[in-house]
């Protein structure tokens, strides 16, 4: 056991010591401890929230939601800009794009916006304690917490070892969708504005739009060999295959599925309207 525990330290050490030099130290990207710890205390948040509020009346939430979601809006609204505009200036190559490590002010400014990147995936834990106080367990699902988990320990490898080259695309484009995203729910919060969201379909559709647009760029990219990361790549493959499937059948059983049902009965009772 001893052997166990000093060998993995070492291995952690020499990861480390091959992790990038300027975002290293940063907040919440020093230690390991950090994503594990906000993930512990997620999972123990669903696991005895829940069972806080059965006895208790659903908490009203209208403005703290709202000021939520136009904040995520806000942030990632942000983070694309930057992203869109950042990348452009710097000459970044849209398919397979080396990590630069450099100083200079437009790789920096990549790594910045990242690391704001990463540290939206903290806040947006938050909607699961509104799912909470709203006493509106069903929302929160296997898909939901295993994106919010699994994503914050993505992106803490991403910022700690690749914050920058490729990485810049998905996070661009799950910013943009982050947006249209947000904003969806921030207008939902108020009821007379929820005639006019009708597009909440679309919303997901867009969701697995960037799954595949991610997972083409990720296999052109290793077609590519530009000298960005095989391993980040691979692991961003496997990640938007099960991103994929989790929301492709989220979207049959919400949509699809009642659809084809919808229709069944429509067709059984004109049958039996004609008899």
């Amino acid at each position: 056991m001893n052997q166990f525990v000093t060998e993995a330290t070492e291995y952690y050490n020499w990861l480390e010591s091959i992790s990038d030099p300027r975002t290293k130290d940063w907040f919440l990207v020093s230690s390991i401890f950090s994503p594990l710890s906000a993930c512990s205390l997620y999972l123990l948040v669903v696991n005895i929230g829940p069972r806080f509020m059965e006895k208790r009346q659903p908490f009203e939430t209208k403005i703290p939601m709202a000021l939520y979601n136009f904040g995520a809006t806000a942030l990632s609204w942000y983070c694309f800009t930057e992203l869109l505009i950042g990348s452009w200036n710097a000459g970044y190559n849209y398919i397979c794009q080396r990590v630069i490590v450099s100083n200079e002010p437009q790789h920096l400014q990549i790594a910045k916006v990242l690391w704001w990147f990463y540290v939206s995936k903290y806040y947006e834990m938050l909607d699961t304690v509104f799912f909470i106080l709203r006493k509106k367990p069903n929302q929160i699902t296997f898909l939901h917490v295993y994106h919010h988990t699994t994503i914050l320990g993505l992106w803490w490898i991403g910022i700690k070892w690749v914050p920058g080259g490729s990485s810049f695309f998905s996070s661009m484009v799950n910013s943009f969708v982050h947006v249209v995203m947000y904003t969806y729910y921030g207008l939902s919060v108020f009821p007379t504005l929820r005639r006019y969201l009708w597009w909440k379909r679309y919303l997901t559709q867009l969701q697995l739009i960037q799954f595949v647009s991610n997972f083409l760029q990720a296999i052109l990219g290793l077609r590519e060999d530009c000298g960005f990361p095989r391993w980040m790549a691979y692991g961003m493959l496997s990640y938007m295959i099960s991103m994929f499937m989790l929301f492709g059948n989220f979207y049959y059983r919400t949509y699809t599925n009642k659809t084809v049902a919808a229709n069944r009965v429509t067709l059984k009772e004109t049958y039996m309207k004609s008899d």
